[in-house]
């Protein structure tokens, strides 16, 4: 580890590439809720996207964490990390909890919707696309029709 100051917590941004990078994989591997829980990988992954982002913001000449081969350690952990959060689950469980609590369908319904769209076979993969095509149309009309001033088409 760099040598700091006792008591100093230093901030990402003031940090060199090299003072992040052996500071970082610490920090994933320590990171905890308040709860003293582990974050899911989706949180860990966000949470140094978010780093990155605004290192690079205060000062782009700073290497990127994804890209740059000086944080091939940090980016290292960050995928060990995920990849224990995924194997054990952490996450998943409490969000499709979540889910199936605040929404209308019965188990019956949401098992349909499961097996309808399981993206490990053909027909499921085609619902899927078919849906989030469907989505994302759906979104951009609303969007389209919420940006338009409104003038007469033949006028």
């Amino acid at each position: 580890m760099t040598d700091r100051h006792p008591g100093e917590d230093p901030s990402p941004l003031m940090l060199s590439d090299e003072q992040l990078n052996d500071y970082l994989p610490v920090f994933l591997v320590e990171i905890r809720s308040q709860k003293g829980e582990r974050y899911p990988e989706k949180t860990l992954y966000s949470l140094v996207v978010h780093i990155n982002t605004a290192r690079r913001e205060h000062n782009h000449l700073l290497a990127n964490i994804f890209t740059d081969a000086v944080f091939a350690p940090s980016k290292a952990m960050l995928d060990a990390c995920m990849k224990s959060a995924k194997q054990d689950r952490i996450g998943n469980d409490v969000q499709v909890e979540n889910r199936r609590k605040h929404s209308p369908l019965s188990e019956a319904e949401h098992l349909q919707i499961a097996t309808t769209l399981d993206t490990t076979t053909p027909k499921g993969l085609i619902h899927c696309i078919f849906m989030m095509l469907g989505i994302q149309f759906a979104l951009r009309g609303k969007r389209d029709t919420l940006r338009a001033d409104h003038r007469p088409v033949f006028g």
